[in-house]
This record gives structure tokens, C-alpha cells and sequence, in this order.
């Protein structure tokens, strides 16, 4: 009888385990949206993927904040004609997903355009009040040329 108890709650407690979806993959579908979104300079695919709070430690070595970046984009100032994301790290803390890796790219404008760079990053998503995945906040640092 005990052996059945026991078999019973374990299943019953592992059951919500299995049936939760993995939160890694659910930003990784999200994230995806921010490439095509960047390119068509659309501020409102972006807004719904990062949050108002968002803030982003710049490569350009300045705070940032969502409607910053959101001007910068849609003035032109943010535009690459190559880019490769590579993540090399994923962890799951409580509600938090954060990501890290690097990023090969070319920028297109500017004065460093047509100069490929490499530059690290870590992305902190979080879920809004509506259990979306929002981007709450980026670091990215440009570390050498490929």
C-alpha cells in the first residue's frame, strides 16, 4: 500500500513538470521576431517584443533606454549588411531566461560601416503581466574583429 502511495504521488507531482513547456525555446521563438522587426524598421513588432522598461548597455558605451533605440532605429542609425548570432549560454532563473553569446556583424552605416566586428552579449528576458516573454534588459560589447 505504501509503495503504491508513494507511486502515486510522484507520478502526480511529475506530471506538471512534464506538461510545462521549456521557457528557453518559448524566448528563442519570440527572439526570433527582433532580426525581421530591425530590418523592417518596425517599432511596433519591436514593442511587443521589448519591454517599456528595457534598458541596453550599448557597445557604443552608453545606457539606453527602449524608446532610444526605437529613434536610433528608425532615424537609420542602426543597420547591418551582415549578422550572425551565435548563443552560447542558456539559463533559467525562476521567471528570468537569460541568454549570452556573440554576434558577428557588419554594420552598414556609420563610421565604422563595412568593418566586421564581433561583440558579446547578454540578453535578460522576463514575462509581462500577460505571460509574455519581453526583453528587460541587454549588455553588448564589441571585443575584437573577426
Amino acid at each position: 500500500m505504501r509503495m503504491l502511495i508513494a507511486f502515486v504521488i510522484l507520478a502526480t507531482t511529475s506530471l506538471p513538470l512534464t506538461a510545462q513547456s521549456d521557457p528557453v525555446r518559448e524566448v528563442m521563438a519570440v527572439r526570433a521576431g527582433i532580426g525581421p522587426a530591425m530590418r523592417a524598421k518596425d517599432p511596433a513588432a519591436l514593442e511587443k517584443i521589448w519591454s517599456p522598461q528595457m534598458k541596453v548597455n550599448s557597445p557604443g558605451n552608453t545606457i539606453m533606454d527602449r524608446t532610444t533605440v526605437l529613434k536610433l532605429l528608425g532615424q537609420g542609425n542602426i543597420k547591418y549588411s551582415a549578422f550572425k548570432d551565435i548563443i552560447e549560454s542558456s539559463s533559467v532563473f525562476g521567471g528570468v531566461v537569460i541568454l549570452m553569446g556573440h554576434e558577428e556583424l557588419t554594420e552598414a552605416v556609420g563610421p565604422d560601416a563595412g568593418k566586421p566586428k564581433i561583440r558579446r552579449y547578454t540578453d535578460v528576458w522576463q514575462r509581462n503581466q500577460e505571460r509574455a516573454w519581453m526583453l528587460i534588459a541587454r549588455q553588448a560589447t564589441y571585443i575584437a574583429a573577426p
